[in-house]
């Protein structure tokens, strides 16, 4: 698993009612907890299948979710921003799933804020 924590218990650092996205780091910590591999094997230069992988939907989450520029992102990943474009273009259908996934995680914290407004409208978060 990842040998790193985020400070933060919320992903989508959703506090106070208000969005702030994700850090690429908070992404990169999201995707080693769901492919099981350690933050310093995502960033290694290692071209295993499942790094590779991972590597992707990382980068990919990194670009949808952040506003960091490619070479931002390559730099976070110890590439260059054409390794991101790379990834960004070469997307397999598995990964696309992994990612929806992913995303699943992230949003979780907010709909269950959203739940619980619900249940007990008095109550603000």
């Amino acid at each position: 698993m990842c040998d790193e924590k985020v400070t933060s218990t919320d992903p989508l650092n959703f506090q106070d009612g208000a969005f702030r996205s994700p850090t690429i780091y908070q992404i990169q910590v999201a995707v080693c907890k769901y492919y099981g591999i350690r933050h310093n094997e995502l960033l290694s230069p290692r071209r295993w299948s499942r790094l590779v992988t991972a590597r992707h939907v990382a980068m990919r989450l990194a670009r949808d979710l952040t506003v960091a520029s490619l070479p931002e992102i390559g730099r976070a990943f110890n590439r260059d921003h054409s390794s991101v474009h790379h990834a960004l273009n070469h997307l397999s259908i598995e990964e696309q799933n992994d990612i929806s996934d992913i995303l699943a995680q992230f949003k979780k914290p907010q709909q269950d804020e959203v739940q619980r407004a619900e249940r007990n409208p008095l109550k603000r978060f």
